[in-house]
């Protein structure tokens, strides 16, 4: 049984634009790290700039290019309704960012929450800073044995 996972993009708003449902290696040095250097570099913009590299061009481009880049052939990733939850999955990713159009850089960096089901929130700031190691170190750490 693999370790499922979901992951909701949203508009700046808030708004779920996408819900993807990754069937295995959701946890977060498997699925948070692969997106984490998936979306460290990205821009969001308002309006095609071709002045960063990657860059998507609203949440939604971002959607579409995280559906290509996770996808490969059937089966494993699938798209479900805006919503949609409690598909058995250990971990929730959601990925956001701020308007653009109110950054005084004219774009944004991507942001990424991770939640366990087990552990509730276990990360929540920029794409760039997610270290799944780290990350799980945090929310379960590893107890020493004081008789060795």
């Amino acid at each position: 049984m693999g370790t499922r996972a979901l992951i909701v993009v949203q508009d700046y708003d808030g708004t779920e634009i996408a819900v993807i449902y990754r069937q295995y290696d959701g946890y977060t040095t498997g699925l948070g790290d692969n997106l984490a250097g998936f979306f460290k570099d990205f821009s969001i913009v308002n309006g095609y700039s071709g002045k960063y590299d990657p860059e998507a061009n609203g949440m939604g481009c971002l959607a579409a290019q995280l559906v290509a880049h996770l996808k490969e052939g059937a089966g494993g990733v699938y798209l479900y309704p805006s919503g949609t939850r409690d598909c058995g999955e250990q971990y929730t990713y959601f990925i956001t960012c701020d308007n653009p159009d109110e950054s005084p850089e004219d774009h944004a960096p991507v942001k990424m929450r991770c939640n366990s089901g087990y552990y509730g929130q276990m990360f929540d700031g920029l794409a760039k800073d997610f270290d799944g190691a780290a990350v799980e170190e945090a929310a379960c750490p590893i107890e020493e044995d004081e008789d060795e």
